[in-house]
């Protein structure tokens, strides 16, 4: 929701309830979308697009790093919002773990 209200995301859903239970159904939903709704939902392209929105060097910064670990965990091009869930960020946490001992 927040991100709506800020006008960072802009799907087809109309709140953010709508797109959390897209996330959870878990259904391969990609094929009732259009292709931009599509890219909205692009985790490289929504997270390069949103700090290119930043001014200070140190938040833009922060997302990059955030971008790199994350390619160092699993393929950017591939991966979605919708594919982020709680077991994602769980496994992706315990990854990061190990990189950082």
């Amino acid at each position: 929701d927040d991100l709506q209200l800020r006008g960072l995301l802009k799907t087809k859903f109309n709140t953010g309830t709508e797109i959390k239970r897209f996330i959870e159904s878990g259904e391969d939903g990609y094929g009732m979308l259009d292709r931009d709704d599509n890219m909205k939902l692009h985790f490289q392209t929504y997270t390069e697009n949103h700090l290119q929105k930043y001014t200070t060097k140190s938040s833009a910064d922060q997302y990059r790093l955030m971008l790199n670990k994350v390619s160092a965990y699993c393929t950017l091009e591939h991966l979605f919002i919708t594919d982020i869930t709680v077991a994602w960020l769980k496994d992706f946490d315990t990854a990061v773990r190990k990189f950082c001992k």
